[in-house]
């Protein structure tokens, strides 16, 4: 397979012959006047799982390097970012070098991603951008799927293909953009209000994020305090019993069989970053708190025991000696002989 080098001609007017609706106009079918329509779209996108890494790249963490490289978060700068950003060329260097390369370079790529040379090609592209006629080949299928009647949700003649587009550009790009804003308002809330209870929190990896749902690690006193997942106030109004909300309860109880911690949903209402706010901050601190008290008092409950056990085993070690003392035996002196003597 030969990758190009060139940078895809792409542009967030028009995609695939479909024009791309402006931000607003975005916001306002998916939000309000697609009614059903918006509503069914999304649930054929959920339902059938194409927001997976492997179908379009660790999207998150791509938005995250952008910001670090002091590119403004818009969803033009992300779409700009995504094909033909830093990312977007490192993997098409990554995969012309694995094509191409000497073999020393291959050996340097084998170090870089930490996997054996056969599975050199799906590490450097499961969690980059995917190229452009990826995510083009991508709404073909799902727009010919459904009018196949093969749809989840929809039904044939239900959509447009420029609807379908959009769809895309939404999920990828928009609400990439709202996640992200939402973790970083709850960083700043999880820093401000944890700092001075000595609890400290990490990012979830990759496979605790995806696998057991949880966004972020709380740690104290060495020991595995809450798992925190941040969703928006949206997610907590569909109710407990839909699809997502079943599948994330399973996902974050197998956090807990693994961690000994629960998982705890932070809300943060609005869209625009300015604005956001945690909504349910007492539940969540009053959740750390007791989490606290527990840990402490495990932590205090082991130590008496500990102290008790070893006070009960350094006296049974003396116990035993007192009994188990060898006493002394009068060994016969030797005597002297007429053989000795001579």
């Amino acid at each position: 397979m030969i990758v190009p080098r060139r940078e895809p001609e792409f542009s967030l007017n028009s995609i695939d012959g479909q024009k791309v609706w402006s931000k607003q106009e975005r916001d306002l079918f998916f939000r309000k006047s697609g009614g059903e329509n918006a509503v069914a779209m999304m649930d054929e996108w959920s339902r059938g799982r194409c927001g997976r890494i492997t179908n379009i790249g660790a999207l998150n963490d791509i938005a995250r390097k952008m910001a670090d490289d002091g590119i403004e978060l818009t969803a033009e700068n992300l779409f700009k970012y995504y094909f033909t950003g830093k990312l977007a060329k490192e993997r098409d260097d990554d995969l012309h070098t694995l094509e191409y390369g000497s073999r020393k370079a291959r050996e340097y790529l084998v170090h870089k991603y930490k996997c054996y040379p056969n599975q050199l090609r799906d590490n450097i592209t499961v969690r980059a951008p995917k190229p452009q006629a990826d995510i083009v080949k991508q709404m073909r299928e799902m727009y010919a799927k459904i009018e196949a009647g093969d749809g989840l949700t929809l039904k044939a003649g239900q959509v447009t293909y420029e609807q379908i587009v959009n769809l895309y550009v939404n999920q990828l790009f928009d609400r990439t953009l709202v996640g992200l804003e939402r973790e970083l308002a709850a960083e700043k809330f999880l820093t401000e209000q944890l700092s001075e209870k000595g609890v400290t929190f990490t990012r979830a990896g990759k496979r605790t994020d995806v696998a057991e749902g949880v966004d972020y690690e709380l740690q104290y006193r060495g020991r595995a305090l809450l798992g925190i997942q941040v969703k928006g106030c949206a997610f907590a109004a569909h109710g407990a019993g839909n699809e997502a909300a079943i599948r994330l309860t399973a996902q974050q109880r197998a956090y807990k069989n693994r961690t000994g911690a629960p998982v705890q949903m932070l809300y943060i209402r609005g869209k625009d970053k300015d604005r956001m706010a945690v909504v349910n901050d007492r539940q969540v601190l009053g959740r750390v708190d007791y989490r606290i008290e527990k840990i402490d008092g495990d932590i205090e409950r082991e130590r008496e025991n500990r102290s008790r056990y070893n006070t009960s085993r350094s006296g049974q070690q003396r116990n035993h000696q007192r009994t188990h003392q060898p006493q002394r035996q009068n060994r016969p002196q030797p005597t002297r002989n007429s053989y000795d003597e001579r």
